[in-house]
C-alpha cells in the first residue's frame, strides 16, 4: 500500500502542469474593458432599482459567467497607490516592489483574499506581495521618487472567484471581488516598458 502510495504522489509530481510565465498568460487574457463596470455588475450594486429581485438574479448570472475565466487590466499611475517601494541594490540595478493585493473601485475593491482582519483606520489587511524588477536605470535616490512622482502603472492578470462582504465598524459593509490573481507587470507609465513581473 505504501508503495502504491508513492507511486500516485511521484506519478502526481510528473504530471503537474509547470508554471505559467507572464507573457503567455498576457497572451491568453482577455482585456476586461471598464473596471467599475465589472465591479458594480458582478457585486450586483442595485441601488434603488425598483426590480431588486431581477437585479440580484442579473448579478448572479454575470457572477456565473466571468468566474473563472482569465482576465487583464490595466491599474493606471494615478490609482496605482497599493505598490511602494523596496530596496534598490546599487550593484546590479536590481530592486523590490511591494504591493498590497488590493484594486479599489469606489467603495469596494478585488482582492486576492478574503479581508478577515481591519487595522486601525479600518482598512482591511492583506499579505504584502514582493515583485522583483530587472536591472533598471536608476539609484536608491531615484528609485522611492518613481512612486512618489506616480511614474509606474500596473498591468494585472487575474481570473474572478466569488464575491465577499466584511462587516465593519458602526454596522457598515465592505464588498468586493475575490480573485485568483495570476500575473502582476510594474510598466513605466510613460513609456509602457516592463520592469518587472510576477507570477504565484
Amino acid at each position: 500500500m505504501r508503495l502504491y502510495i508513492l507511486f500516485l504522489a511521484l506519478t502526481a509530481t510528473a504530471i503537474a502542469a509547470p508554471a505559467r510565465d507572464y507573457k503567455s498568460l498576457l497572451a491568453e487574457a482577455v482585456p476586461l474593458g471598464g473596471f467599475e463596470n465589472f465591479m458594480e455588475k458582478y457585486l450586483g450594486e442595485c441601488g434603488a432599482n425598483p426590480d431588486q429581485y431581477e437585479c440580484r438574479a442579473n448579478a448572479s448570472a454575470y457572477r456565473n459567467k466571468m468566474n473563472g475565466q482569465l482576465f487583464q487590466m490595466l491599474v493606471g499611475e494615478e490609482s496605482a497607490n497599493m505598490i511602494s517601494a523596496g530596496p534598490y541594490d546599487e550593484a546590479t540595478g536590481e530592486a523590490l516592489v511591494y504591493l498590497t493585493p488590493f484594486f479599489p473601485s469606489g467603495a469596494s475593491a478585488l482582492t486576492q483574499e478574503i479581508p478577515r482582519k481591519i487595522d486601525s483606520t479600518g482598512n482591511p489587511i492583506f499579505t504584502q506581495l514582493e515583485i522583483p524588477t530587472h536591472p533598471i536605470l536608476a539609484s536608491s535616490a531615484r528609485w522611492p521618487r518613481l512612486f512618489g512622482g506616480r511614474e509606474l502603472r500596473l498591468q494585472v492578470i487575474f481570473r474572478p472567484q466569488s464575491s465577499w462582504v466584511m462587516k465593519q465598524k458602526g454596522g457598515k459593509e465592505r464588498k468586493g471581488v475575490k480573485a485568483k490573481i495570476e500575473g502582476i507587470a510594474v510598466q513605466m507609465a510613460r513609456t509602457g516598458e516592463t520592469i518587472g513581473t510576477w507570477t504565484p
